[in-house]
């Protein structure tokens, strides 16, 4: 009997042993680690002594400065040494004033490529002489085209509807859509425009926006001005008020508008 309590005891305590156990292993929590990646400190990291040189030893990177894109006028080069025609035989280059005149080397002419056209020369100057320009006006528009002298300066603003009548004053002559022979002033004392004499009669041998015509003005600067078309003296004008100016050019009002053999002579 004794021997059988004590294989009892001991098998009790051998499954209190395992239970022990089991609770030991239940209480000790599971540890996991996830894999970080650390830097080492800046002092600790390699360098690769090609690339430390190369940055050291690069030169700054300079800029070029850039060619200006404005004349001496302050406005765009594409708009300037356009070809206008000749003075004294030498060839006369100029700019857009107001809207754009274009050299057509097919058509061999200053050809008008936008409505208020103006170009003003600007490699020479004429305070008294002739000048004179053979065009073919735009059919099928009411527009006056002509030549301009006596411009006080060359404009260089940003509007070009100043220099059209607003800006410095200058004289005009020009060929209405009517075929009649106008001679005015523009932006003169403030005014956009002033007739000073319109033939009465039109043009002969001319009709508007078919064939070409050929005016010329003779001025002395001092206010004796004669005008003709085709080779006939139709105005014979003195201005008691004259502008002075020694600028000059040609005007048109639409495209379209074709200028040949534009001359100037000095007195």
């Amino acid at each position: 009997m004794k021997k059988i309590i004590a294989l009892v005891l001991v098998s009790l305590m051998v499954l209190a042993a395992f239970a022990a156990c089991d609770r030991g292993e239940e209480s000790t929590p599971e540890t996991t680690t996830d894999a970080v990646t650390t830097q080492a400190p800046e002092s600790e990291k390699q360098t690769d002594p090609e690339t430390t040189e190369a940055k050291t030893t690069a030169e700054p990177e300079t800029t070029e400065p850039e060619e200006s894109t404005l004349n001496e006028l302050g406005l765009p080069f594409e708009i300037i040494d356009i070809p206008v025609g000749y003075a004294d035989g030498v060839e006369l280059r100029g700019y857009n004033a107001s809207g754009a005149f274009i050299c057509d080397e097919e058509l061999n002419c200053l050809y008008s490529d936008s409505d208020n056209n103006m170009i003003v020369v600007t490699n020479d100057q004429m305070e008294a002489g002739t000048l004179s320009a053979t065009f073919l006006s735009a059919p099928g528009y009411i527009n006056d085209n002509g030549i301009i002298f006596g411009l006080e300066e060359i404009p260089t603003g940003e509007d070009e509807y100043y220099f059209w009548e607003f800006g410095p004053a200058y004289y005009f002559l020009f060929i209405s859509d009517a075929s009649l022979l106008y001679l005015a002033k523009a932006g003169y004392n403030g005014q956009a425009w002033t007739e000073l004499e319109v033939t009465e009669e039109p043009v002969t041998d001319y009709t508007h926006g078919e064939t070409n015509i050929t005016i010329t003005v003779e001025f002395d600067g001092q206010g004796t001005i004669k005008c003709y078309a085709n080779g006939v003296l139709l105005i014979d004008y003195y201005d008691q008020d004259p502008i002075q100016g020694s600028y000059y050019g040609v005007r048109c009002e639409v495209f379209g508008v074709e200028y040949y053999n534009i001359q100037a002579e000095h007195d």
